[in-house]
């Protein structure tokens, strides 16, 4: 019998990212169950500055472990969209400038939960 995915959740927002280089959570999933995570969009364009964008899966129920990572130059303008990662623990993404940005950048973003039945 095939496997099927069904869409649990759906999110979407805007990450303040504040004037400064400190590493921000720009969103994070909570569950306890295993799920996956399409990260359909993340815009990057408002960034003036270089930025290294995280993921992150909690290993012990309290800490976080990076699990990958992308820097993204402010020369190729383009988001960050369509990334896959299956997880049964919390989960989370964050951005962090190489510079202070010169003000508060609005960063859009959407994700949906999955989970196979």
């Amino acid at each position: 019998m095939a496997k099927i995915l069904i869409m649990i959740t759906s999110w979407s927002g805007v990450h303040h990212h504040p004037n400064d280089t400190d590493e921000h959570t720009v969103f994070e999933v909570l569950t306890m169950k295993p799920l996956k995570v399409l990260i359909q969009y993340l815009d990057l364009t408002a960034f003036v500055q270089n930025a290294i964008i995280r993921l992150y899966a909690k290993i012990d129920g309290t800490n976080y472990k990076e699990i990958d990572s992308t820097r993204r130059i402010v020369a190729d303008r383009k988001g960050f969209s369509a990334v896959d990662v299956a997880v049964d623990t919390d989960f989370k993404l964050t951005a962090q400038s190489i510079n202070a940005e010169g003000a508060v950048r609005d960063i859009p973003w959407r994700y949906i939960t999955e989970k196979v039945v």
